[in-house]
């Protein structure tokens, strides 16, 4: 079980590190009015203690095989890895930048995640009885 844990502890790190610090380099910026950086520290707030619950979930319940942690990981991920590609979708694709560095990140973050779940539940279906 300890390669799914890995697999999917490294990509929540990563988004706790972006969200709790990373973008944060955004707040002294003069063009950001006071709305943008209200939004902004609530999606630093936000994705750092998703990220931290992600953890969490990870090292406790589903590392001793409780299956609904592994479904609650699902929808950690789908929020934490989904979010960035879908908010990249609206505004990115938009307004193509120089972000190839952030696609690098967040497509291995998913890979890392996605795989993880897999052999996650691969794992839990030779210790329990899951379809």
């Amino acid at each position: 079980m300890r390669f799914p844990l890995t697999l999917l502890c490294v990509p929540l790190i990563v988004h706790f590190y972006v969200s709790a610090f990373y973008m944060g380099w955004h707040l002294p910026d003069p063009l950001w009015t006071l709305h943008a950086k209200n939004h902004l520290v609530r999606a630093m707030f936000g994705g750092a203690g998703l990220a931290a619950v992600g953890l969490a979930l990870v090292f406790i319940p589903f590392r001793r095989g409780e299956v609904w942690a592994w479904w609650a990981l699902v929808v950690v991920g789908f929020f934490a890895i989904g979010g960035f590609w879908l908010s990249y979708a609206i505004a990115e694709f938009a307004e193509p930048t120089e972000e190839k560095k952030a696609i690098l990140v967040n497509g291995l973050s998913l890979l890392s995640y996605s795989l993880g779940l897999a052999f996650g539940w691969r794992a839990l279906k030779k210790t329990h009885a899951v379809g």
